[in-house]
């Protein structure tokens, strides 16, 4: 089983060493997968290896050196942090190879320095507890480590480290068994101010006075040597008086009684201070340190450190108060604690044992034994009562923990006290922190044995009027799994609850299972609910652990065995699987049914969060068939009311759930007249007429209400509900007509589910409530919403034209028969790109979607009628209207608007195409499968990635489509070789890939070359694509297959050139091809490639304006003088006239350009010139004006005359 530990805050969250779960795009749970998991210290040797590299830095300058020992140390441990046990096999030999360089540190402080750095990351990752045990304890070092640190500078924080380590180590050695003042002549020390020399105990007692009051690590060491130091008999009995009172006052010191307001410093001083003092009375004998604990009490009355606002101060005063508390008693074992007994798990699960023999650390004591307590441990008592209301957790659980120690030395009477004062908070009134410090003590109190059962067999325990377990505790504990304060989702509510998961788990190991007996249904029922449906990931784990350790340790919880399983660490990760899937299995062992039901309508139906409501509706219409009588008889009337409350959020939930568990009745294959009371089925009806008369669909709370309402009239149109020719059909269709004409009115966010949720009750209740029994539509209903619906696709306003068109797409058939025609007329109206602005881009979308639905809600006739059937006189315009929209490429300032229209287009096409090849495949043609399937190909390609995410998709569905497939698809063989069936194109990379490969199929090379070429010369996709591009064209070894792309090439930039979307990445991929030498083939030949790409290219020049563009033809030119012939000279005249263009970023452009071009390309003019050239063209300040710069444009043009023509 799963044990839990508590912690700070978040006590009872379980984590599973070494397996973490994968989370995909949504945030779901993918995969579990192992992770972080380690058995063994396997870095010990590089670990020595850089210690031995240590003297290497001896040198001062070598301070990269000491970086790189420092990082990568500093890595390896770090890989600890979670597994630090594995270093204890090794830390005994890598303090051998450290400590040296500490005892040499006088010699050479620079190693010293390093090597303390390296022992402090050792402790860090291994706690100082385990680590400081390892230090060597031996005589000869004490004088040597306390002689270093006297020489220490405490303002140097470069060797912070060192100090720290240094009273570590000190901390070991004050422990040895012999008395300090026999080393007092052998090593003295400084001489104080009156020339005396200082005892041992005395420099030992300075150096610690000295760093516990700085402000860095040190002092916190400094503390830990002092409580070892000053619990030492012989420093006891000289010194501790006079220590204790130097805390007391530099407390009084640091805090000025006119003063309140601390500073940073006061603050750090106050705590170090306070917590060494817990440290003395913690570690020293309760005999010795007994009588100054009254007097630290009345000192730390009078300094209230209790309402300080720094968090730690109070911490640790909690701390400090325990700790006098326990001073004051006798450490024993209580006689009237709860004995359990052995808590072995496996012996648990054999079956009855006998009990052993409890083995105690201390003697118990009898009753009449205990001492007389004083009144300060009811002083210290109610303080730590106190500390569980703290604002801060760290403090509420000091105070906890305190309580319990406390508690256990207390006779029985005191002891009931206690607990009945901490059940006193457990009240409405009480805040969130109070509820959760409360239950932590009770945490606290149940492991140690001190909350007693109210059945244990004990007469005089019966006597007593105090609070039990029975009548208290767990009726408190089920009622703070489930607890929320009126934010709902404030963090120390969380905290409540996760600390209630943790008391159930304390329950389950403290008490013998026939104790915990009458309340286990109570118990198992609200872990189970907390573990289903809890809103947060840790509480819901922590109620599944605190399950699964009660099923373990008791063994009487009903179905524990069976329902372990099912709520497990990883079954509780995602929230909706919980309240779908897991509650439903839940609810089928009758002891959960009723109890989770009434969970979901009294508290998740009624939630802040909408989509906790959404998801106990859902929840509810899965749980129905599990308790369908209860559901009608008892769910529905109680949630009726709510749907007029107050308050939105009740409202919202009770409307969706009512519709849910309608629908899920509907389901159950009864009609809802024999299942639901008339009373019933007339409160669903006057849903909407209440709304509607108190105003509920106003503002922002009526967009929730709207999407709730639209809901319950498509689940009730889909449960038949018998109100055919009622008044209330009418009033519910201009409910829906309302909200897709003011869709415009609400927020951007809203609108998406308002459209979906006002066309879904659209096409419900249009199908049930407006046709006939023959199967026609009512009369005058037909040309009423067609009328209405059609003129709404001219409006004005691009919401109201989109969602009028998606209400056209979800109309019945039986509507469209007889003007489906004039249907599809005016949906192809507002898909069709425009020419001008506004685009319309949403609407053209929503006209795309419901072109494809309409398609596939009428039938589809070969002979049909146009005007009720998709047949051979329509189906052409349908998809010329859908292959328009997939070649949308329409932009403004916000980029590509129209993506959204291609992606529905691709879907749309798809979905229609598939329907056809079932119920009528003589409308795919071959010239129809032609054209389709030359359509998409090309965005494969794209460098939308979205976009050719969803058309990759879309190919390979059909390409691969079985149920019947698709005849007709040019070169379907290779298609299928290049995109194999059970292999998935998942990145960019792949499907550029792939996309290069079906440029050797001739049907698809010009569109799919176009767009190749324009990812080419994208910056974001160019890296991918360059690759796969150029391997096709150097696979172009015969002249012919070259001619054929050169010539296509050209016929591509000829069209596409002059299109300002695409022309600059054409003509970056045409000069990526240039560079690369895909050319080289016809570099010799007299091949008019060449020429007709310069003249396209300066064509271009004719009407360029875009900087960019302009420098991109540029580098095309530069390209073309690989190439022989004349065209060499009026490349170089061009570019010689751009030498002299009046932007300066031009100049400088060519400039560069000519000089690399000169370098690439020896053969253009012989050594001597072109060495003057280059000169001319690096010395030159071409940012200079043109005026300026026309004598070395002379000289240029000088030596350009001289530009070979054909290699010599």
């Amino acid at each position: 089983m799963v044990q839990m530990k508590g912690g700070s805050g978040n006590g009872a969250a379980m984590a599973m060493e070494g397996m973490e779960l994968e989370m995909d795009n949504g945030g779901e749970p993918g995969r579990i997968i192992w992770g972080n998991v380690l058995y063994s210290f396997v870095e010990s040797e590089e670990a020595k290896a850089l210690i031995a590299r240590i003297p290497d830095t001896r040198n001062a300058g070598l301070f990269w050196e000491w970086e790189n020992l420092m990082q990568r140390f500093t890595e390896i441990m770090n890989k600890y942090q979670y597994q630090p046990h594995l270093l204890d096999p090794h830390l005994d030999s890598l303090l051998e190879l450290l400590l040296p360089f500490v005892r040499d540190g006088e010699k050479e402080p620079w190693l010293c320095n390093l090597a303390c750095r390296f022992l402090q990351l050792i402790c860090k990752v291994r706690g100082y507890k385990a680590f400081v045990r390892l230090f060597p304890h031996e005589v000869v070092d004490i004088v040597p480590v306390l002689e270093l640190l006297e020489q220490e500078n405490p303002a140097d924080l470069e060797r912070c480290q060192v100090r720290y380590i240094l009273l570590l180590w000190l901390c070991m050695l004050v422990l040895i068994p012999f008395d300090l003042a026999r080393f007092d002549g052998a090593r003295p020390g400084p001489e104080t101010p009156d020339g005396a020399n200082p005892t041992l105990m005395d420099r030992i007692l300075n150096i610690a006075k000295l760093y516990v009051l700085q402000q860095d690590p040190p002092s916190f060491a400094a503390s830990i040597l002092i409580s070892r130091f000053v619990t030492r008999p012989d420093v006891q009995k000289l010194r501790s008086p006079q220590f204790l009172d130097w805390i007391i006052e530099q407390l009084h010191c640091e805090i000025p009684p006119s003063n309140r307001e601390f500073t940073i410093k006061y603050q750090y001083h106050t705590e170090k201070l306070l917590y060494t003092l817990a440290l003395i009375f913690k570690h020293g004998k309760r005999e010795d340190f007994l009588p100054y604990a009254s007097t630290v009490l009345h000192h730390l009355k009078d300094l209230n450190f209790e309402t300080s606002p720094n968090i730690a101060l109070r911490k640790v005063h909690s701390k400090l108060l325990q700790w006098l508390g326990l001073s004051y008693l006798k450490p024993h074992l209580a006689p009237w604690r709860y004995q359990r007994g052995s808590r072995c798990l496996l012996d648990n699960l054999r079956g009855p044992r006998k009990e052993p023999e409890v083995c105690a650390t201390y003697p118990e004591t009898r009753e009449e034994d205990y001492e007389e307590v004083p009144e300060d441990v009811e002083e210290i008592i109610e303080q730590l009562l106190l500390g569980l209301k703290d604002k801060d957790t760290d403090v509420r659980w000091t105070a906890a923990k305190g309580i319990g120690r406390v508690t256990g030395r207390l006779p029985k009477q005191l002891a009931d006290e206690v607990v009945a004062s901490v059940l006193e908070y457990l009240s409405a009134g009480e805040s969130s922190t109070t509820w959760h410090g409360v239950l932590i003590a009770f945490a606290e109190l149940a492991r140690r044995g001190l909350l007693l059962p109210s059945r244990l067999p004990d007469e005089n325990y019966k006597q007593l009027s105090v609070p039990t377990i029975q009548t208290h505790v767990v009726p408190y504990l089920c009622k703070a799994l489930l607890y929320e304060d009126q934010l709902c989702m404030s963090r120390i509510s969380i905290q409540v609850r996760d600390a209630t998961c943790y008391v159930c788990w304390a329950f389950a190991r403290a008490y013998d299972p026939k104790d915990l007996q009458p309340f286990v249904n109570e118990i198992a029922r609200g872990l189970v609910i907390a573990a289903l449906f809890d809103r947060q990931l840790n509480c819901r784990r922590a109620a599944s652990a605190a399950f699964q350790e009660n099923v373990g340790r008791q063994g009487t919880f009903p179905h524990g065995i069976d329902l372990v399983t099912s709520l497990d660490y990883f079954a509780a990760a995602t929230l909706t699987n919980s309240y779908l899937n897991t509650s439903v299995y839940v609810a089928g062992f009758p002891e959960y049914t009723f109890p989770i039901i009434d969970h979901l309508v009294e508290r998740k139906i009624v939630h802040l969060d909408s989509a906790i409501c959404q998801l106990a509706s859902k929840a509810l219409h899965n749980l129905t068939p599990k308790a369908p009588t209860y559901m009608a008889d008892v769910v529905l009337p109680k949630l009726l009311p709510l749907t007029s409350s107050r308050y939105l959020n009740t409202r919202y939930g009770a409307v969706l759930s009512c519709s849910e568990i309608t629908h899920a009745l509907h389901k159950l294959g009864r009609r809802l007249s024999d299942v639901l009371a008339a009373e019933t089925i007339q409160g669903l009806k006057d849903i909407h007429s209440n709304l509607q008369a108190s105003k509920r669909y106003r503002g922002l709370a009526g967009t929730l209400m709207r999407r709730a309402v639209c809901s319950l009239i498509e689940k009730l149109s889909l449960s038949h509900i018998p109100f055919k020719n009622d008044a209330i059909v009418e009033s519910w269709q201009e409910l829906i007509d309302d909200c897709l004409s003011n869709i415009h009115r609400f927020n951007a966010g809203d609108r998406p589910g308002i459209e979906a949720a006002a066309t879904t009750a659209l096409s419900a209740l249009s199908r049930e409530f407006y046709r006939t029994e023959s199967g026609q539509a009512l009369p005058g209903i037909q040309d009423l919403l067609l009328d209405h619906y059609l003129g709404g696709l001219h409006c004005d306003i691009e919401q109201v034209r989109g969602s009028f068109a998606m209400a056209l797409g979800v109309l019945p058939a039986f509507l469209l028969r007889g003007r489906l025609q004039q249907v599809l007329q005016g949906l192809y109206g507002v898909a069709k790109t425009p020419s001008t602005f506004p685009a319309f881009h949403d609407a053209r979308s929503d006209a795309v979607f419901a072109i494809a639905s309409v398609c596939t809600t009428v039938d589809a006739c070969w002979d049909g009628d146009e005007q009720a059937d998709l047949c051979q006189e329509n189906v052409d315009a349908v998809y010329n209207a859908l292959m328009e929209a997939m070649n949308d490429f329409t932009r403004n300032i916000q980029g590509d608007v129209s993506l959204k229209v291609r992606v529905a287009a691709f879907r749309a096409v798809t979905d229609v195409t598939l329907l056809l090849a079932k119920r009528e495949p003589r409308f795919l043609t071959a010239d129809l499968m032609r054209r389709l399937m030359c359509a998409f190909a090309p965005h494969m390609g794209e460098t939308a990635k979205n976009s050719q995410m969803f058309a990759t998709s879309s190919f390979l569905k059909l390409l691969h489509h079985d149920s019947p497939p698709l005849d007709h698809i040019p070169h379907r063989r290779q298609l299928e070789e290049i995109f194999p069936r059970n292999e998935a194109l998942c990145t960019p990379t792949e499907i550029f890939s792939c996309a290069a490969r079906v440029l050797g199929l001739p049907a698809y090379r010009p569109g799919m070359l176009l767009v190749l070429l324009v990812a080419a010369g994208n910056v974001s996709t160019a890296q991918v694509v360059t690759k796969p591009l150029l391997e096709y064209i150097r696979s172009n070894e015969d002249s012919v297959e070259m001619n054929d792309f050169c010539e296509l090439l050209l016929e591509i930039l000829d069209s596409h050139l002059e299109n300002p979307r695409i022309s600059a990445e054409l003509l970056s991929a045409a000069d990526v091809m240039l560079s690369s030498g895909c050319f080289d083939i016809i570099e010799g030949s007299n091949h008019p490639f060449p020429q007709k790409l310069f003249s396209q290219c300066s064509k271009f020049l004719c009407h360029v304006g875009n900087l960019n563009k302009l420098k991109k033809v540029i580098s095309v030119f530069c390209g073309l003088m690989q190439f022989h012939g004349e065209l060499r000279r009026d490349i170089a005249k061009r570019l010689l006239c751009f030498l002299g263009h009046r932007l300066l970023q031009v100049r400088v452009w060519v400039a560069e350009q000519l000089y690399e071009m000169l370098l690439m390309f020896d053969d253009l003019l012989s050594p001597e010139d072109g060495e003057a050239t280059m000169c001319i063209l690096s010395e030159t300040n071409w940012e200079a004006t043109p005026d300026t710069l026309k004598p070395v444009l002379d000289k240029l043009k000088e030596y350009m005359t001289k530009l070979q023509t054909h290699p010599v």
